[in-house]
């Protein structure tokens, strides 16, 4: 019975991807909450019925390992509920959307300069990656565990290699975004284009496959196809939805190439047996840990803000860099990788199940406020990059993550990209062609 109940309360969560479609000619796939439903009802309703009816572990049925996840289970449904009744009132008390004027205007020249120095710098760091004497890249060890050091061994990460693999991938990230935008306005490719945004796509791609980053990989798959959608048609369609499945299928490639050995395992297990977004197994663990241990009070939560600074200063942000390696080590007893908590999770180890609360009826509040967004405002281009990121990384890294790194997110891919688009509709050059655009319109009108 316990077994039924708890899956019926996930299956009840999950319902949150279909609240927005109560405003239908203003919903979006890309609403945070839609993206965020589809995630628990993956990970944490599918994962729930994976464990029930898998294989029996430690010489108990599957069904009795699952009927033990209530924490997680009661976690996640607070938390949709929170995020629901928060999503509701915010979008039932803005009214109707109000027309914004179009400025969509792009100086091709400024994006195409900004992108190929972008572009330098991201192949100079991929450079310096593979020639780093830190680690021993061969083709025995693509889609290894993490970094290989030669001191270390296998699933060690390198601290040295790390700021040049986030400056490969993110100096990618800017160009690769503001020419794909570029090319969907023109509705044309230039073979400038083309080579630039197949070079620093194949950067990212190369990046996260030699380093087995799969959830990087994806993001970028998913950053494009959000660009697409607010620029192309936003209205949630088949098409999206398959799209949607296509990128679900290129993160099962991209488990099914990392697994190397062990291959004796299928794609379900391999997928359900890592810890991902909503996932429910996972969010149970840390709630079990953090019930006897003791709540952190938000260090992790504003923890990120001190990373730069010095130690004196908020600690450096000590709670949160090391939270996943504690979280790793503590409550999933691994000694050479971390696991980040979730957002769930993050809130209840720093407040309990009234961080949990309060934190729902925030993200219900943001994720009302980035679709109507998305929706009356989506023709200032610069400003519609800026949500449709800021959605992605809203209603997916945040649960696959925590809070610190959706925001370093935000502010190191969202921010640049918008802000190159929005220069590149401040030139002279832009201002004309507006001008120009209408006055040819007044003319008409005449």
């Amino acid at each position: 019975m316990a077994t039924l109940i708890n899956a019926t309360l996930l299956l009840l969560a999950s319902t949150v991807a279909l609240v927005p479609l109560l405003w239908r000619k203003q919903s979006s796939w890309l609403d945070p909450m839609v993206l965020f439903g589809g995630t628990v009802f993956v990970w944490g309703f599918g994962k729930y019925l994976f464990l029930t009816f898998s294989k029996p572990v430690d010489g108990l049925p599957a069904w009795a390992i699952a009927a033990d996840l209530q924490n997680g289970v009661l976690a996640i449904s607070l938390f949709c509920l929170a995020a629901i009744v928060a999503y509701v009132a915010t979008r039932s008390a803005a009214g109707a959307p109000k027309p914004v004027a179009a400025q969509a205007t792009l100086d091709m020249r400024i994006i195409y300069f900004a992108s190929m120095i972008l572009t330098l710098i991201s192949l100079s760091a991929f450079v310096a990656i593979l020639y780093s004497p830190d680690i021993a890249i061969s083709w025995d060890a693509i889609s290894a565990k993490r970094f290989l050091d030669s001191d270390l061994g296998p699933a060690a990460r390198v601290g040295s290699i790390e700021y040049l693999l986030y400056k490969a991938t993110l100096m990618a990230r800017v160009p690769l975004y503001a020419i794909l935008v570029g090319v969907l306005l023109r509705r044309k490719a230039h073979a400038l284009d083309t080579v630039l945004l197949t070079v620093n796509f194949l950067c990212i791609f190369v990046v996260a496959f030699i380093f087995s980053n799969r959830f990087n990989l994806l993001l970028g798959f998913v950053d494009m196809a959000a660009i697409a959608a607010v620029f192309v048609r936003r209205i949630i369609s088949p098409r999206f939805v398959l799209l949607g499945l296509g990128v679900f299928a290129a993160m099962i490639l991209a488990s099914e190439l990392r697994m190397g050995e062990g291959r004796d395992r299928s794609v379900l297990e391999h997928i359900y047996e890592g810890r991902y977004f909503a996932d429910v197994e996972r969010t149970d663990k840390v709630i079990d840990y953090y019930e006897t241990a003791e709540h952190l009070h938000g260090k992790t939560l504003y923890g990120w803000l001190f990373i730069a600074l010095p130690s004196s200063y908020g600690d450096g942000g000590e709670a949160f860099l090391n939270m996943g390696w504690n979280i790793g080590y503590h409550v999933f007893g691994l000694k050479m990788s971390g696991v980040p908590p979730g957002f769930i999770g993050e809130l209840y180890m720093n407040f309990g199940s009234m961080g949990i609360l309060i934190g729902g009826l925030l993200f219900g509040i943001v994720s009302a406020y980035v679709a109507m967004r998305l929706h009356d405002r989506s023709k200032i281009s610069w400003l519609a990059v800026l949500l449709a990121l800021i959605a992605i990384r809203v209603g997916l890294v945040l649960f696959n993550g925590n809070l610190g790194t959706a925001m370093i997110k935000i502010a190191l891919e969202a921010l640049p990209a918008a802000f190159l688009i929005w220069v590149a509709t401040r030139s002279w050059v832009s201002r004309r062609a507006r001008i120009g655009s209408a006055q040819y319109s007044e003319a008409q009108g005449h």
